[in-house]
C-alpha cells in the first residue's frame, strides 16, 4: 500500500494529525472502537517512528479487526515546515509491525480473517510474553541470542540490572553499568541458573 503526506504546522501534534486522518478515512462502514499509539524506536534511522493500532468494527458484520497506521514526521528546517507521512496497512496484509499492541485490543478482536492475521496476533502476543520474561529476569544472568559489544568486549551474557541497564562478569567490563539496547529482549533470552551463571 502507498503512503500519504500531510502538511502540518509546527504546533500540530503528529498523533492528532494521524488520528484525524484515520477517523476521516473510515467512512460509514467502519467505526473506530479503540486505538493506541506506540513508538517503534527506529525513527532515528529513517524508518517509521510510530504506529497507531486501530481496533475497527465493520458495521455490516459487527466483526472487530486491526488496522495499523505507520507514521513519521519529516521536517524541512529551511522553511520551518513539516509533513506527517502515514502508511495504512492491516493485520491481514502480511508481516507488519506488531510490537506493543495493548492486550485489551488483542483480546477484543474477532476471529482472524486469514493466516496472516492469525500469525500477526501470535507475534503480538509473543512480544508481551518476552517483555514479561525480561521483567522477571531483573537481577538474574541471561544469555541473549546475539552478542553486544562494549569497550571492544563482545559478549552475549549479562546480569539484568533493570530493563535498560546491564552488568557483566567479563574481566573487561566488571564494575561497569552498561546501557542496554532498546527492546533488547524482543529476540528472546535464556535465564541461567545460579550454577550456570557461576561457571560462565
Amino acid at each position: 500500500m502507498g503512503s500519504v503526506g500531510i502538511a502540518v504546522s509546527r504546533d500540530e501534534k503528529t498523533r492528532d494529525v494521524v488520528l484525524a486522518h484515520v477517523s476521516d478515512g473510515l467512512g460509514v462502514r467502519y467505526e473506530l472502537v479503540d486505538h493506541a499509539f506506540v513508538a517503534t524506536g527506529r525513527g532515528r534511522h529513517g524508518n517509521w517512528s510510530g504506529v497507531m493500532y486501530a481496533l475497527v468494527r465493520d458495521r455490516s458484520t459487527g466483526e472487530l479487526l486491526m488496522d495499523l497506521y505507520l507514521h513519521l514526521r519529516a521536517r524541512e528546517t529551511q522553511f520551518r515546515s513539516s509533513e506527517v507521512v502515514i502508511k495504512a496497512v492491516s493485520e491481514t496484509s502480511g508481516p507488519v509491525e506488531h510490537c506493543g499492541v495493548p492486550m485489551r485490543m488483542l483480546n477484543a478482536l474477532s476471529d482472524p480473517a486469514n493466516d496472516w492475521a492469525a500469525q500477526w496476533r501470535r507475534n503480538a502476543e509473543k512480544w508481551h510474553e518476552r517483555r514479561k520474561a525480561a521483567h522477571a529476569a531483573v537481577g538474574k544472568t541471561v544469555r541473549l541470542p546475539y552478542s553486544l559489544s562494549y569497550r571492544e568486549v563482545s559478549t552475549d551474557l549479562f546480569t539484568v540490572v533493570s530493563m535498560n541497564r546491564f552488568a557483566s562478569n567479563d574481566p573487561g567490563l566488571v564494575g561497569l553499568t552498561l546501557r542496554a539496547p532498546a527492546r533488547w529482549w524482543e529476540a528472546g533470552l535464556e535465564v541461567l541458573t545460579h550454577d550456570e551463571a557461576a561457571t560462565t
